[in-house]
């Protein structure tokens, strides 16, 4: 987070908020079915071989991970699963995203302006929030989709940062005045 304030000629304040947060980790796990349990121990949703818990975003790309579900339909994929049937196909998305840096930029401009002898004053106050209208996108699924399913869900997003109390939702203008005395 980064933000300052600096007072401008005629008595205006200026102040710039900028918020960052790096991606967030996620798990790779196989579809959450009893023939992707890989050891057999009873519960589903087990990592794809090769990836390690919340290693998404953090030390394997999207390359890798097109190479990683590779080795898994050419040596896994097929074969019997400890607890019945076969290991499934995976598939990624033709289009499919780890996400991006949320990141939002909010502005503030205000005038005081003084009545009756300075002992009263008003404010205007005009605010800008997410300067630049960057969709901040979230809801990333890291399970992998079977092949041939009719609809993939990894690594698309299912949500984006909202305005109402929050940041980083849509650009939003706001204009407020204040009266001191």
């Amino acid at each position: 987070n980064l933000s300052g304030t600096v007072e401008l000629p005629w008595q205006i304040l200026f102040s710039l908020n900028a918020h960052y947060e790096s991606r967030s980790p996620f798990s790779i796990t196989l579809p959450g079915s009893a023939n992707s349990d890989l050891n057999g121990d009873g519960t589903n949703n087990d990592l794809l071989p090769g990836v390690a818990f919340n290693q998404g975003n953090r030390s394997i790309s999207e390359g890798d991970l097109r190479a990683l579900v590779d080795t898994y339909n050419k040596n896994i994929a097929g074969k019997a699963a400890p607890r019945g049937g076969a290991f499934p196909t995976v598939a990624l998305p033709a289009n499919f995203s780890f996400g991006r840096i949320f990141q939002t930029h909010d502005i503030r401009v205000q005038k005081t302006f003084w009545l009756k002898k300075e002992k009263v004053s008003f404010d205007l106050i005009g605010e800008v929030f997410n300067l630049f209208n960057i969709s901040n996108l979230g809801g990333f699924n890291g399970r992998l989709d079977q092949s041939g399913s009719s609809s993939f869900s990894f690594g698309i997003p299912t949500s984006k940062a909202g305005q109402a109390f929050g940041i980083g939702g849509p650009r939003a203008f706001e204009v407020a005045g204040r009266i001191k005395f």
